[in-house]
């Protein structure tokens, strides 16, 4: 009798020191645990960033934990004012993640060369933001790009044969009023030969001579006009300067010249290119069917289709 007594107050013991639970009620789920926040790490990016004036960008790398979109700061060093700030429209991926970056303050103007702070964030689908990246860097600028101030298309073998030309080149087909251009006595019609020492008569060429034009800077420009060669100086300006208003200068041109299938195209071409596909499209259709069979006619229509996304009328017309 004395050992059963014992079992019986040691249970009721027990029973007094659990926790009290209603009848027929669960217990309580444990409290999850709060998830972490996004977090980055591994920043990447060069200590030295060297780029032509107008024209300065880098990558940066991090690495996310988790699917987050970053948030880009550059700060001015040693006040660490903030210069530029940048958000992901959406989320990236996990893992590594690079974003280039433009070396260009909050109104679009380009960065002063000195020092800086790259500053980066993670902010996760629940609003949670990491920890912030950062390292320092330098940016230095080179000499800015200088700006061809005319609109010129490739002297193609169609278009020397209605000129009588032999000379392959650039054909200038307007030139923007009063500008460094003009300054220089270059004129439409005019073939460009080389200019800044640069040959301009094979295809991707002029691309090239213009990427490596200075601003500021006299440039010696080869040319053919009326037949016979000309050399003129030219200092051309930057880049970043407003771009004349060719499109009205090349409807004054073809008016003037309406047999020369150079200018003709030359005006599609810029329509195409500054985005008004529509009225390009309606201007060629106004052409001699001969023009429109010629090759230039039918690179025009591509250049047109393909930039109304419709790829298989442009690949037909190349």
């Amino acid at each position: 009798m004395s050992r059963g007594f014992s079992t019986a107050a040691v249970a009721l013991s027990l029973l007094a020191l659990a926790p009290a639970v209603a009848v027929g009620q669960a217990p309580a789920p444990a409290t999850p645990a709060t998830p972490a926040a996004p977090a980055l790490d591994s920043l990447r990016m060069p200590k030295v960033v060297t780029a032509q004036q107008g024209h300065a960008r880098f990558l940066v790398g991090v690495r996310l934990a988790t699917a987050s979109r970053l948030t880009i700061q550059v700060l001015r060093r040693p006040a660490g004012t903030v210069v530029q700030s940048t958000t992901d429209a959406t989320a990236r991926r996990a893992g590594r993640a690079y974003v280039r970056v433009e070396a260009v303050d909050s109104q679009g103007f380009q960065l002063l060369k000195g020092a800086y702070t790259i500053r980066i964030q993670a902010t996760d689908a629940e609003g949670r933001v990491s920890s912030a990246v950062a390292a320092p860097f330098t940016l230095r600028l080179t000499a800015p790009r200088g700006k061809f101030t005319g609109y010129t298309i490739p002297l193609w073998r169609a278009f020397r044969r209605q000129a009588g030309t032999p000379a392959a080149g650039q054909l200038v087909a307007v030139v923007g009023p009063k500008t460094p251009l003009a300054t220089a006595g270059i004129r439409r019609g005019d073939v460009i030969t080389s200019i800044n020492g640069v040959e301009v008569g094979s295809p991707g060429a002029w691309a090239t001579a213009l990427r490596s034009l200075p601003a500021d800077t006299e440039v010696t420009v080869e040319l053919v006009r009326d037949g016979a060669p000309l050399t003129l100086p030219l200092r051309p300006g930057p880049d970043w300067e407003a771009v004349p208003d060719y499109a009205k200068s090349l409807v004054v041109a073809t008016r003037r010249e309406p047999r020369s299938l150079a200018l003709a195209v030359a005006r599609a071409r810029q329509l195409v290119e500054t985005g008004k596909v529509v009225e390009a499209q309606a201007l060629m259709a106004r052409w001699p069917a001969s023009w429109r069979a010629s090759a230039p006619g039918h690179l025009v229509a591509a250049e047109a289709a393909g930039r109304r996304g419709r790829w298989k009328q442009a690949l037909g017309a190349y």
